[in-house]
Parts: structure tokens; C-alpha cells; sequence
């Protein structure tokens, strides 16, 4: 049996994600029956709590499992833990 959850703030660990692009794209356009664009994908990625950082993504790690793991090749802490 699982505990309760402590009291307080509870940590959102943010992660730091390289992905797939073209693995991403292939299964959303697979998903929704339409060829995704590059854009598309991006769009779809900021609207699911993805956040641009260079050549990867900032994302809480909550919001990670909206992925096929296919479409992750590393995942890493993120320097800034945000408590809220």
C-alpha cells in the first residue's frame, strides 16, 4: 500500500528531453490521419508543456508520458527543481 502524500509544496522536477522529431511527427500523423509539419510539431509539443531549450526540451516530468518512448533519446534533470 502506497503512503500518503507529505504535507507542503510538492517538487515538479523538471527534466531536460532530446527527442525523435521524425519518430514524433510519424506518430502523430498516424494518429490524427494528417501529415504534421515540422511547425505542427513544435506546436504540438509547447501545447502539452513542452518548452524549447536549445536542441532540447524542458518539460515537467508529469507531462513526459504524453510520449512513446520511441520518441525519447535522453532524458536528464533539469538544472532549476521548481516547488509549487
Amino acid at each position: 500500500m502506497r503512503g500518503l502524500p507529505a504535507a507542503g509544496p510538492v517538487p515538479r522536477r523538471r527534466l531536460r528531453v532530446t527527442l525523435r522529431m521524425a519518430s514524433l511527427r510519424r506518430n502523430l500523423s498516424l494518429a490524427d490521419g494528417t501529415a504534421y509539419t515540422e511547425q505542427q510539431v513544435r506546436k504540438w509539443l509547447a501545447d502539452a508543456g513542452f518548452v524549447l531549450d536549445g536542441n532540447h526540451w524542458l518539460v515537467y516530468e508529469g507531462n513526459l508520458g504524453q510520449l512513446d518512448p520511441a520518441e525519447v533519446i535522453e532524458v536528464s534533470a533539469a538544472d532549476d527543481d521548481v516547488h509549487g
